[in-house]
């Protein structure tokens, strides 16, 4: 869990068994009054003790959090919603993968620029490594979800196993998100899932009413 998720998630998920024996501490306090003051010191170090290990710890992936699932999120969508558009415009699944790769690195681009202004104007860390995380996170999920395209050569096929790659990127991110700030994991990423195939879909229809229209194949 350390490997994948890093230091501070691990204590959280570890954290949470403690918060148990918490509870079992204080359902014991009104039967031993006599040594209610030795409990209630150690159920106040429980308490204290996580968030002292946390911050000596001050993991930077997690100080940066929200920029790497800014560069991650934006990049499911987009290059998910390309390829999409894509499907009634190209035949070839290695054309259709360098498309996806171009707009990628160019939205990586874009990306790190904004998060750079919007670090430096906000004072969230330092501009060029927000900068830095955001478009390397897009910059690498753009090309995961391009790599299906280069190895299969049946277009759909090919999207449908970017689309499940999109949604176990997903599923990484949104733990980080359900351990560090209390939400519904399930929630999160079915809502997130929804969204993507949404913008899927409707990309799709968009992109083969233009080929149909214009008569483009290729």
């Amino acid at each position: 869990m350390a490997l994948l998720f890093g230091a501070t998630i691990t204590i959280k998920v570890l954290e949470r068994k403690e918060n148990e024996t918490i509870q079992r501490y204080r359902s014991v306090l009104k039967y031993s009054r006599a040594r209610a003051c030795e409990l209630e010191s150690i159920i106040e170090d429980e308490v204290r003790h996580e968030n002292i290990l946390m911050e000596k710890i001050g993991e930077e992936r997690i100080k940066y959090l929200g920029f790497i699932v800014l560069g991650l999120s934006d990049a499911i969508i987009e290059i998910s919603g390309i390829h999409a558009g894509t499907l009634g415009v190209y035949e070839d699944t290695v054309k259709a993968g360098i498309a996806g790769l171009i707009a990628g690195i160019a939205a990586s681009m874009a990306m790190a620029a904004a998060a750079y202004a919007q670090a430096k104007q906000g004072g969230m860390g330092r501009p060029a490594t927000s900068a830095m995380y955001t478009g390397i996170a897009y910059f690498l999920t753009a090309v995961i979800l391009a790599i299906p395209y280069f190895i299969v050569h049946q277009i759909f096929i090919a999207f449908a196993i970017s689309i499940v790659l999109s949604i176990a990127i997903l599923a990484y991110i949104s733990t980080y998100g359900s351990v560090l700030y209390s939400r519904n994991y399930l929630r999160e990423i079915t809502e997130t899932t929804l969204i993507i195939l949404g913008v899927s879909a409707a990309l799709y229809f968009i992109g083969d009413m233009v080929s149909r229209f214009l008569g483009i194949r290729v």
